[in-house]
């Protein structure tokens, strides 16, 4: 069965959708992330709308990240791995931010 998951989205409010997948199997659970102020985290990745209606993306953290990581003498594989993550999934607009940050 095919069908456009924007429309199926836009036309049955997000909470009765929510029921019916979460009512397919019991062992499977479902949560829905809301967008709030045109932001949304996917993963390690936080979406957000520009001013010009497209899309940016920069990495995401959660409101419980510490930037505590590993012990200090496994210093440069951490700051290899954060770098690394900064340029793959930040967008050039976000990039120097998340930079100055790892």
């Amino acid at each position: 069965v095919s069908f456009d998951v924007e429309s199926l989205f836009t036309q049955v409010p997000i909470k009765d959708t929510l029921n019916i997948i979460k009512s397919q199997h019991p062992n499977i659970h479902f949560t829905i992330d809301i967008e709030e102020n045109g932001k949304l985290p996917f993963l390690d990745v936080l979406v957000s709308k520009k001013a010009d209606g497209t899309l940016g993306h920069q990495v995401y953290r959660k409101p419980t990240h510490t930037d505590t990581y590993m012990h200090p003498s496994q210093k440069q594989s951490v700051i290899n791995s954060l770098v690394h993550r900064a340029f793959t999934i930040s967008d050039k607009e976000h990039l120097q931010r998340q930079n100055s940050t790892t």
